[in-house]
């Protein structure tokens, strides 16, 4: 699974992210891989969201990553190579506040409200 989730609250709160198209690396049916900040303590890495939960963002250079505060992030640092570059080289999970405080490192309006 892409995502995993702490729990199943039905009341779970939903936030909304809004990052640059730029930082979609690469996308199938299912899903996108979206890098992480260049300025952030996880530069080089990247995570697979599922596309449902990605929207139109505010404006029209970006997109709104959903999720709830149950959802876990794997963070996969991937090969740079021309052989290499499927081969995930180091594994890191964060939770849904600490993707949030990453991002807004880079830009403190990224949050916008519940949905």
């Amino acid at each position: 699974m892409l995502q995993e989730k702490k729990g199943c609250d039905v009341m779970a709160q939903w936030t909304n992210i809004n990052v640059n198209k730029n930082k979609i690396a690469m996308e199938n049916e299912r899903s996108v891989l979206i890098k992480m900040p260049e300025g952030s303590l996880y530069k080089g890495y990247s995570f697979w969201h599922i596309k449902k939960l990605i929207r139109d963002g505010r404006t029209l250079g970006d997109i709104s990553i959903g999720f709830n505060e149950g959802f876990l992030f794997r963070l996969k640092k991937y090969g740079k190579g021309k052989y290499n570059k499927l081969d995930v080289l180091h594994e890191v999970v964060i939770d849904a506040s600490e993707l949030i405080q990453v991002f807004k490192q880079i830009d403190t309006k990224v949050v916008r409200g519940d949905i």
